[in-house]
Order: structure tokens, then C-alpha cells, then sequence
């Protein structure tokens, strides 16, 4: 599952104690791209505690973000850092594999009054044997008895799909792992009835299957410091055509769902899908999917060694009240794209009040997003603020495709570190959708405190794009205030190369 790189000649000591470092998507024959691989590293934080990182590579290297920690010593080949706080950090290293470093907080264990082993249903992590209906059993009767707390020890746990129920909290101590199998059959897919097929091809949601499934759940959780790896690397690898999607985790008509600590890890489609969703609470969650080679973009070309991974973070889709804290996201697609589907059963809602902050984010594609799917009436009072963007390709988006009003959307003190191009705000069309007469409109987004310290890192398609399409569906009340561009004020369109229509009004800078 994970592996050292021989070459990197890393080491790691924290609390006077060598820590090891695991290794995901490394190079590896079976599989006909080159991965590239990315290091993961989980601390305890104890105060005044050292981290020492000794490297052979030369060139150095740096930790982003560039706070949270105290410097005591930069010496050539060596690093001596202190963390103030919990919280994560990335290693970057010239031409070399990046590696996460998450530094979780003091540890807490669940109520002992409420608390079971799985062991009482004969759950063991022998890494081999599909556990599947056993998990399943334990979590109805710990909801029958009126709820409480399931503690899954250290260990490899096979599974498919795991139906949760309500008052149920599943606590994943260090080192256990929800492991999804490789069997399509123990994955069933969401039934036929359930799909509303009177809406263009290219909106339904790709993934029928998935490892967690929250549906009409209340007051549940999935916590501790464990992980949940859906090995959609194998998945993408085994079945091409046709391609068998499974999120991670799907929530459908839930409320009071609470997701912290854990890991999810390599999923194979959207690792987190919320769906007609209320008061849900994401805190310290870790998602590493795999980022695939450079010209991703080309996978339908045959001279292309890329691999297609449609692997986002986390999507609200249709959502309310939704708070994502101090979170890690390394993501093939995009970090947090906010949606309205409309696809389950063809319901709609308004999706509002969804806020992401303190987090570290890393994404192949764009970092913040609204979209694609953007139906409905009304999407609004989405708020990003205080989050630093290691690198993605786009920063910002709002590709708006369908007929919701969009307004309401708020960037807020973020730092950019690396990034294509930094924004595009635009009114789209549904591809292949003949005679689509119904568009979105955007309205009142403001940018504020935004640092973009270096454009233009790789590839083409620089240019940022603000574009409405027609008198009813344009853009308005776009705010520029405090926001830099590699350490210039951008103070009007002439400071970065934009393409702008006459369907843009109300833009103020500051």
C-alpha cells in the first residue's frame, strides 16, 4: 500500500524519535503512465517538540505554509522546525516528490460507556477476508441499541459497501484501515429508479457505487486517525472499458454528519459526495488522491501516457450549511467543487451557506470552485477564507454551465504559492444540450486579500477569463480588493492578461 522511495535519502526525527515517512503511487511496471509519487507524514503534537529533517537532495528545501512554525535551524542538508500549532504543511523539494505533513492534535478517545470493539462480531483486520456484512451488522445493532461508538483497532479491514444508520459513530484508531476490495460484485450500484435520465448525459454523476453510503442518516460520524483507501488506482488500472466509478464516501439526504481526523485516501471517482445534505462538519480530514502526469488533459488521445482521475475532494452538491475546517487536500480533480446535480430521483434544491477555511490545498485542476453543475434556482453564501493553495492549475472558478443564480461567493485572505492561471468566472453551455434557453447569472463575488506569488508555472492557457454570455445571463459585482499578482497590486484588467465581454459590469479594484 505505501513504500519508501530509495532515492529521496530522507530521514525524519520528531520528539528525538525517527518517524518513518509513508510513500503512495509509487512507479510501478503494472501500471502504463508515469505516477508520480507523494510522501505522507503523520504527527503528534507535543509542544516544543522538533521536527529534524536531514536530505541529500540538492537544492533544499522549503515548508508551506509559510507559518505555524518556528525556524530554529537551516543548515545545509539539514532543517530543525518546531511546530506552534497542529495543523498541515507541505515539503517541497526541487524536482522531487512533495511530501504532506499533517500534525494532528493531542488524541481523544471516545466515550468508554459507549464504546465496542468490533472484535465482539468477530471483525479481525487480517488484511484478506471480506468483512463486508459483518461491519454491516454491528453498525445496525449498535443503531438499534440506540447508538454509540464502533472502534475499529489497527489493521487492514477489507470491504465493499458499508450502510451506515443514524446515531452511529465509527472510530478508526492509528493504523486501522477501511480497505475497499476490487470486486465490482461488492459494490451494488445505486438503483436505476434513482437517476433522473430527463437531464443531458454529461450531468450524471459518473459514480453508482461507493465504499461508505449515508443515506437518511442522522447524527453519525466517522473519526480518530485511521484511513479509508478505496485503491482507485487499482480500479482505474483493472477496469478501463468500461470504467467502474466508486466514491469514497456518499451522503444522501443526511443531516448532522460529522467527518474528522481521518484519511481518505485513493478514491477512485469523488472521494466525498454530499447530496440534499444539512449541517455537515468536516474537520482535519486528509484527502490524498493520486495526481496524475503532467498533460492529464490529453487522456483521450492515444499518444497520451496520462490516466483520466476524476478523483475531486469534497462536493456539496445541493447542500446546506456545510463547514469544511482545517483540512489537507491533494486531489486529482478538483479540491472543493460546489454543485447542484439534481440528479437524485431529479430533486433540486438551493445550495447556500457553505463555508472552507484554514485549509492546505494541492489539486491538479482548480483549488476553489462553483460547478460545473449548477442547477436549480439559487447557489450563494459560499464562503473560502483564510487557505493556502500549495498549487493547482486554476485557483478560482465559477464555470457555470446550466440555469442557477450564483451570488454571493467570497475569496477571502488566501496565498496562492503556485498556479496556472488564477481565476475564471464565466457563463457556460451545457455541451451537447441543443436549444438550452435557461443560463446562469453571477453576481456580487469579491476577491480580498488574495496573494498570487507565482503565475504561469507549466503548460499553456495562461489567460484568466471573466465572461457573462447575454444581458440575462452576465456577471456583476465582481471585487478585486487586495489582491496581488507576484507581488504587483492588481488594480484593473491592464495588470494581468484577461479576456472580459460586454456582459461584465459593476468591477471594482482596491
Amino acid at each position: 500500500m505505501a513504500m519508501p522511495l530509495e532515492s529521496d535519502k530522507l530521514t525524519f526525527h520528531y520528539h528525538e524519535k525517527e518517524v518513518e515517512v509513508d510513500w503512495y503511487f509509487p512507479a510501478d511496471e503494472r501500471f502504463a503512465y508515469r505516477r508520480q509519487p507523494v510522501g505522507y507524514l503523520r504527527l503528534r503534537f507535543v509542544s516544543g517538540a522538533r521536527l529534524h529533517i536531514t536530505y541529500a537532495v540538492v537544492g533544499g528545501l522549503r515548508v508551506l505554509p509559510q507559518f505555524g512554525y518556528d525556524l530554529i535551524d537551516q543548515t545545509k542538508g539539514e532543517r530543525l522546525i518546531v511546530f506552534s500549532r497542529p495543523g498541515h504543511w507541505v515539503i517541497e523539494r526541487p524536482n522531487q516528490s512533495r511530501i504532506l505533513v499533517a500534525v494532528d492534535p493531542p488524541a481523544v478517545q471516545p466515550d468508554g460507556s459507549l464504546r465496542r470493539g468490533v472484535g465482539a462480531w468477530g471483525i479481525q483486520p487480517d488484511g484478506e477476508e471480506v468483512l463486508t456484512d459483518r461491519i454491516n451488522q454491528a453498525i445496525a445493532e449498535v443503531s438499534q441499541e440506540g447508538g454509540g461508538t464502533l472502534v475499529f483497532p489497527a489493521g487492514i479491514y477489507r470491504t465493499g459497501t458499508i450502510c451506515f444508520h443514524s446515531n452511529v459513530t465509527l472510530h478508526l484508531e492509528r493504523g486501522a484501515v477501511l480497505q475497499a476490495t476490487t470486486d465490482p460484485g461488492d459494490f451494488p450500484p445505486e438503483p436505476e429508479e434513482a437517476i433522473c435520465r430527463d437531464v443531458p448525459k454529461s450531468l450524471i454523476p459518473g459514480a453508482r457505487r461507493r465504499l461508505i453510503l449515508m443515506e437518511n442518516v442522522e447524527n453519525a460520524a466517522i473519526e480518530g486517525d485511521g484511513t479509508i483507501d478505496g485503491q482507485g488506482s487499482e480500479w482505474r488500472r483493472l477496469f478501463t472499458k468500461p470504467r467502474i466509478m466508486v466514491n469514497l464516501i456518499r451522503l444522501v439526504a443526511c443531516r448532522n454528519i460529522r467527518i474528522e481526523g481521518i484519511t481518505l485516501l485513493d478514491s477512485e471517482f469523488w472521494s466525498t459526495h454530499l447530496l440534499h445534505c444539512q449541517d455537515m462538519v468536516f474537520r482535519r480530514v486528509k484527502w490524498l488522491n493520486e495526481i496524475p502526469p503532467k498533460g492529464w488533459d490529453r487522456f483521450k488521445k492515444p499518444d497520451s501516457e496520462s490516466v483520466w482521475n476524476n478523483a475531486d475532494g469534497l462536493n456539496p452538491d445541493s447542500s446546506q450549511n456545510v463547514l469544511v475546517e482545517d483540512c489537507l487536500f491533494h486531489t486529482g480533480d478538483d479540491c472543493v467543487p460546489v454543485k447542484n446535480t439534481g440528479t437524485w430521483y431529479g430533486r433540486l434544491a438551493d445550495v447556500r451557506d457553505i463555508t472552507v477555511r484554514r485549509c492546505v490545498m494541492i489539486s491538479s485542476v482548480t483549488a476553489m470552485k462553483i460547478g460545473t453543475e449548477t442547477r436549480g434556482e439559487r447557489i450563494g453564501k459560499i464562503l473560502f477564507e483564510d487557505c493556502d493553495i500549495v498549487s493547482c492549475s486554476r485557483a478560482f472558478a465559477a464555470d457555470l454551465k446550466d440555469g442557477a443564480k450564483v451570488s454571493n461567493i467570497t475569496f477571502r485572505n488566501i496565498t496562492v504559492h503556485h498556479c496556472n492561471r488564477p481565476f475564471d468566472f464565466w457563463i457556460l453551455e451545457r455541451e451537447k444540450q441543443k436549444d438550452q434557453r435557461i443560463f446562469s447569472r453571477l453576481s456580487d463575488v469579491l476577491l480580498e486579500r488574495i496573494d498570487f506569488v507565482r503565475l504561469r508555472t507549466e503548460g499553456s492557457g495562461f489567460t484568466a477569463h471573466v465572461q457573462g454570455r447575454s444581458p440575462e445571463a452576465d456577471i456583476s459585482g465582481l471585487t478585486f480588493k487586495a489582491v496581488t499578482m507576484e507581488g504587483r497590486p492588481f488594480l484593473g484588467w491592464e495588470d494581468f492578461e484577461v479576456e472580459i465581454n460586454e456582459w461584465v459590469r459593476q468591477v471594482c479594484f482596491g
